[in-house]
């Protein structure tokens, strides 16, 4: 029981650790533009392009709503992808040049990002917990 429990100290400090080192590693990144919340105000989507299998499969494109300096501007990447990780209404980090509003980047919703450290962290717990 000792161990389990240290185990899962372990994997919440770690975790923890992760974080920090993903958010510090996208401030450095993006330093040079300014932060601002964004909404997803929708998704548009079509027909892509045919898969491996040679199916056709649907893309999607988020666009985004946000205020910068008094201004509300909506955009969307020029890009379409078959998995973007949002909804409707979910709130995501832009990043915007305040030379250019048309020039952001994006961080995503860090949903993907958390289940693979949260499936490694349990695997590692697992893995203490049985001693394999």
């Amino acid at each position: 029981m000792k161990i389990l429990l240290l185990t899962l100290i372990l994997f919440i400090l770690w975790t923890v650790f992760v974080y920090k080192i993903y958010q510090f590693s996208l401030e450095a990144f993006y330093e040079k533009y300014d932060k601002v919340e964004g909404t997803v105000t929708s998704i548009d989507s079509h027909i892509g392009r045919k898969n491996k299998k040679g199916e056709m499969y649907r893309v999607y494109c988020p666009t985004f709503s946000y205020t910068y300096k008094g201004w509300t501007r909506h955009i969307h990447p020029n890009s379409y992808k078959h998995e973007w990780d949002f909804d409707e209404g979910d709130k995501v980090d832009l990043y915007i040049n305040p030379n250019d509003f048309s020039d952001f980047k994006m961080v995503p919703t860090k949903k993907k990002f958390f289940l693979i450290v949260y499936f490694v962290g349990l695997l590692f717990v697992l893995a203490t917990y049985f001693q394999l």
